[in-house]
Formats: structure tokens, C-alpha cells, sequence
């Protein structure tokens, strides 16, 4: 695959997807730091409840936005949720492995755990999760589905 093609492949979902990941991460930082620094919560509690916050912004703009998605919504959403939960276990877990043995900083923590994470989400929402079907293309040009 050359260049071009690649990019038209990948380029323009993946900048949509850093762009909204960013965003959301944004999110995800601006309720973890609040939950600790002003409510006193756990930081583990804390960085999950943020997690979950951002998450369910983040389908909506991966759906909608980056991958401009036509998936059934019950198909990508379940499989969003799947993939969200191990994901959020696999982050939970490391981040408090970081924070608790590691006894590292819980925001540089979360950049650590966040940075590992952004490539591998990529390919799984644009191979499996948000994975176009065709179906929009038809209902746009008055084919019917199958």
C-alpha cells in the first residue's frame, strides 16, 4: 500500500480519532483531577469513574465523527462496551500497579497508561468495532439493504 492510499485509509480516521481522544482525554484528566484534588476520592475510584464519563462521549464521537460509522448502533455499541470494559480493567489495573507498587505520581500515572493504550483502541475500533457495512451507502443511494 503506498502512501496515498494508506492515508486515505487511515490518515484521515486517525487524526479524527486523536482529535476526539484528546478531547475526552481531556475530559477523563478534568474529572480525575477534580474527583482527587477537590472531592478527596480515591484516586483508582476516580481515574475509573472518569473513565467511564469519557467513554460514553468518546463512542459518540468515534461513531459519528471519525469513523462516520454505519454500524447498527446495538452491534457497536455492544462491542464498544466489551472491548471498553477490558480495556478500563487492563488501564485500572496498570494505572494502580504504577501508583500502589510503582508509587508513581497518579497523573504521570495516567499519561503512561494512556499513551500505551492510544494505538492498540485505534485498530480495534477501525477494524472490528466501528467497521463500515455498506449499509449507509445503500440507504444513500436508494439500494436496498441486505
Amino acid at each position: 500500500m503506498n502512501i496515498s492510499k494508506a492515508w486515505t485509509a487511515y490518515g484521515s480516521s486517525f487524526s479524527k480519532y486523536f482529535v476526539s481522544g484528546g478531547a475526552t482525554t481531556l475530559l477523563h484528566y478534568g474529572i480525575l483531577i477534580g474527583l482527587v484534588e477537590l472531592g478527596r476520592v480515591d484516586e483508582s475510584v476516580s481515574t475509573m469513574i472518569g473513565y467511564i464519563i469519557a467513554t460514553g462521549v468518546h463512542y459518540l464521537m468515534l461513531y459519528h465523527w471519525a469513523f462516520v460509522s454505519d454500524a447498527q448502533h446495538t452491534v457497536a455499541l455492544f462491542r464498544f462496551a466489551a472491548i471498553t470494559l477490558v480495556m478500563m480493567a487492563a488501564k485500572t489495573g496498570a494505572f494502580w500497579v504504577l501508583v500502589e507498587i510503582g508509587e508513581i505520581w497518579y497523573l504521570f500515572s495516567q499519561v503512561i497508561v494512556t499513551a500505551i493504550s492510544v494505538l492498540a483502541n485505534y485498530f480495534v475500533c477501525k477494524a472490528y468495532i466501528f467497521a463500515r457495512t455498506g449499509r449507509r451507502d445503500q440507504v444513500e443511494s436508494g439500494k436496498p439493504g441486505m
